[in-house]
């Protein structure tokens, strides 16, 4: 522009509805070290859910057995993902790590509980050292003089004989001063030392250290050491957590620690102050086994958590339709996998075999002498383990503490299909569902087909259930991220292709393919794929992964369980209708409250054509023009006068969804000249 005036412009990406709607993010529903449970909580990277939910988590009893889900967040992270929900499922009888004692300025009871329960926190310490500002000897006992140090609300620790106690000095009769509560003891002379109100905690354990200081012992103070450490504010929506109903009435225990797992200050721990002891003990019935602490004793305050567990062997199949409840109707996510689910029936893993060193050869042995006359033959050695099962005996196993729902896998997958398929926010997104472990092809064909069928039996609107959900195949091998000298590990795919999935979205929108893309991370494949296999795959619905010579691990297919032939047979087909359902519906409700007129409806044809037109520039749609890729019609017509009266706005939204290339047919035409050319060249769908 060169002259005065006004010029339109169109910008690279207009804002709107359109581009603030994110679609890479993924729900995950897992087995965690720490961080809030049975809460959905957003996670930025993976050093944030190290710092929130910890690390790798071995399963008790199982030393060859971990969670499948940080491995999954893992290998999310290696491969592009970034924004994701996490959700830790716990069990009826987790609990968090706790103790207590005494405050030194009230004598009130105060319990010490971590920050989310389970036995993640079991042996992290807190100390408060305290120190003594000017000691003096009263040899007649109370009262005391004013002098220096020893005024009203000075903070005293007062011995007397082998006994000692805190108390806080308060004036009395002709400015004398007194103990606040009475002593348990009066002999003297009594010892008084002035003890510095102002402290600084340090709370070490789970690999953290935390050190704070300028708190206070005197609680009218502004940072009073307890109310610092106590949760900050009344849990919110957002913090409540979701509780199956068969799990009602909730355990003492489990109620605490959910309590306690909101915001704090700390990391690690919170902290909770009861009038009495009986009172801190009626809060939290297991501290009754607890020796209670000495009070008085020392000069600093120490406390030692104990007794948290996570019972993972108690987490049944109620945890899990919660979880999936909580990841249909959250806002955030637009694809949702859960490999905890296979936990139950996942392969033990060997460590590698360490080469033999080289062992110098000894003198053999000189036989044993024969027995006496009459000594009694003595018995035979203990069967080592490996001659106990030549034998038919079984050594004995640890009980391994795996969660009970392993029987309930499949149901559980087709409830979470038409858990989605059932709810507004549902709808919105697609699941990557896991094969069992060791399923052949054919098996894992008719599962698929089975959950396609299962899917498709309800009597869903707007949607094609089937289309909601995507089976991968098969499983993937990868090093233990926590020991990649020692060992590789089998795990489900979903975690893993959810990264590349997101990486894509990220870079080229919702209806960007995954397909053909490398898996980062991975080593191998369960099984190796035959090019039969592939196609018999291909032909039921099934996403295969593939290695090749050359790329490494490959996802080789991005096909959803829809059996009908059409654009949401395929993942990105599907996904840019799940975007599309969540961006029409944004949409519309900053329009609802506005008055019903004829603006309006312009209003919304705007609007809904700006997200269309952003899908169309994404390569979404199958037109060469706008026009001809999608449609918008907000009239008179759609919306009469009666209408108008109930309070309706309607508009039909007409899309064509791209369809990816998946066959390529190329004809080439060999001249007698020996040359080679290209005649035609033509994309079709099997």
């Amino acid at each position: 522009m060169r002259a005065p005036g006004i010029e339109i412009v169109r910008s690279a990406r207009p804002p709107g509805a359109a581009a603030a709607l994110r679609a890479d993010i993924v729900g995950f529903a897992g087995i965690f070290e720490r961080g809030p449970a049975l809460v959905a909580r957003r996670v930025e990277d993976w050093g944030e859910y190290r710092a929130v939910y910890g690390g790798f988590v071995p399963i008790s009893g199982a030393p060859r057995r971990q969670a499948l889900s940080p491995l999954a967040l893992h290998g999310f992270f290696q491969n592009g993902g970034a924004a994701c929900v996490l959700y830790r499922l716990a069990s009826p009888g987790t609990r968090a790590a706790r103790a207590a004692l005494t405050d030194p300025a009230t004598g009130r009871e105060v319990v010490i509980t971590a920050s989310s329960p389970g036995n993640w926190a079991n042996g992290i310490k807190l100390a408060v050292p305290l120190v003594v500002r000017c000691r003096r000897s009263a040899r007649c006992g109370f009262p005391l003089a004013r002098c220096g140090e020893i005024s009203p609300g000075a903070l005293v620790r007062v011995t007397g004989g082998d006994k000692a106690a805190f108390r806080v000095l308060q004036e009395g009769r002709g400015g004398r001063l007194w103990p606040d509560r009475p002593l348990p003891h009066h002999d003297a002379p009594l010892a008084i030392e002035v003890i510095d109100p102002i402290v600084e905690a340090t709370i070490e354990g789970a690999g953290i250290r935390e050190r704070f200081h300028g708190l206070s012992l005197l609680p009218g103070h502004p940072r009073y050491l307890w109310s610092f450490f106590a949760v900050q504010s009344p849990l919110g929506p957002a913090w409540a957590p979701a509780i199956p109903p068969s799990w009602q009435p909730l355990n003492d225990g489990l109620a605490r620690a959910l309590g306690q797992q909101g915001p704090g200050a700390s990391a690690l721990i919170r902290s909770a102050v009861f009038s009495t002891w009986s009172d801190a003990r009626e809060a939290d019935a297991p501290l009754r086994t607890a020796a209670r602490p000495p009070s008085g004793q020392g000069l600093a305050l120490e406390a030692v958590l104990g007794d948290g567990a996570d019972a993972l062997g108690e987490i049944d199949a109620a945890a899990i339709q919660e979880a999936i409840r909580v990841l249909a109707c959250h806002p955030a996510p637009s694809v949702v996998c859960i490999p905890e689910l296979m936990l139950p029936v996942a392969p033990a893993e060997r460590e590698y075999e360490a080469e033999p060193a080289d062992i110098p050869l000894e003198p053999e042995a000189a036989p044993p002498q024969p027995c006496a006359p009459g000594d009694a033959t003595p018995p035979p050695a203990p069967l080592r383990a490996a001659d106990a099962r030549l034998a038919g005996q079984e050594e004995p196993r640890p009980e391994e503490d795996l969660p009970s729902f392993g029987d309930n896998i499949a149901l559980l997958q087709e409830e979470l299909i038409t858990t989605l398929a059932s709810t507004t926010a549902g709808r919105e997104r697609i699941a990557l569902l896991d094969p069992l472990p060791g399923q052949s092809t054919g098996e894992v064909a008719a599962r698929a087909a089975r959950l396609a069928e299962v899917a498709d039996a309800g009597a869903w609107r707007l949607v094609h259930p089937a289309s909601l959900g995507t089976m991968l195949y098969p499983w993937i091998r990868i090093l233990d991220p926590a020991a990649p000298d020692r060992r590789s590990v089998l795990v489900p795919p979903s975690g893993h292709v959810a990264g590349l999935l997101a990486a894509s979205t990220r870079l080229r929108g919702s209806s960007a393919p995954f397909g053909g893309a490398r898996i980062v991370g991975t080593i191998a494949t369960e099984r190796s794929l035959s090019e039969a296999d592939r196609a018999q795959l291909n032909e039921r619905q099934v996403s295969a992964i593939h290695a090749i010579a050359g790329r490494g691990v490959v996802a080789y297919g991005e096909r959803t369980l829809q059996r009908v032939p059409g654009p949401d047979r395929y993942v990105p087909g599907a996904r840019v209708l799940a975007f599309l359902r969540r961006a029409l519906r944004v949409t519309g409700e900053t329009l609802v409250f506005e008055p019903n007129d004829p603006l309006l409806q312009t209003r919304a044809s705007a609007a809904l054509e700006e997200v269309l037109n952003e899908l169309f520039r994404q390569g979404a749609l199958a037109g060469a023009t706008a026009t001809s890729s999608y449609a918008v019609r907000c009239d008179e017509a759609l919306n009469p006068e009666g209408s108008i009266a109930l309070g309706r706005l309607i508009a039909e939204v007409d899309v064509a969804i791209a369809v990816p290339l998946e066959f390529l047919t190329i004809r080439v035409s060999f001249g007698r000249d020996g040359s080679v050319v290209i005649d035609d060249l033509e994309s079709r769908e099997r």
